[in-house]
């Protein structure tokens, strides 16, 4: 049951934001949207191939969670971090997320991530039953 989520995800929209924060820039803020969009995306697919344990990976590398340590010692990092942190350092990252326009725009992002997710999971669900269904319909 494989998808392509960059299909199945609708445009996230625009962050509209009066006036930046401290430290960052416009490319800040297109990078944080490209970003998160590649990580709803990264989520919508492991969900639709049934890949529930990566969720919490993808979660981990996109916030920038502290790398873990092994048992034996050795730290471990999400591969894609570099290429991640190259784009949109942490500290904007957390500099953006602090704004309150950042906020609302990615709790609208989620809000569409979701409606994707129960539209390809529970498709017609709840769908109206037609109040007369033909009798050969129902024998």
């Amino acid at each position: 049951m494989e998808t392509d989520a960059s299909r199945a995800l609708p445009e996230f929209g625009e962050v509209e934001i009066a006036s930046l924060p401290d430290g960052t820039t416009f490319e800040d803020i297109k990078s944080l949207q490209s970003l998160y969009r590649e990580h709803c995306e990264a989520i919508l697919d492991v969900v639709v191939n049934l890949q529930f344990s990566l969720i919490e990976k993808l979660w981990q590398t996109f916030w920038r969670y502290s790398p873990s340590t092994t048992t034996d010692g050795t730290i471990t990092e999400p591969s894609n971090l570099s290429e991640i942190e190259s784009r949109l350092p942490k500290a904007k990252l957390i500099t953006l997320c602090k704004n309150e326009s950042i906020l609302k725009w990615m709790c609208n992002c989620d809000h569409v991530m979701y409606q994707a997710l129960v539209e390809i999971l529970i498709p017609d669900v709840l769908r109206p039953i037609p109040s007369k269904l033909p009798i050969e319909d129902v024998l």
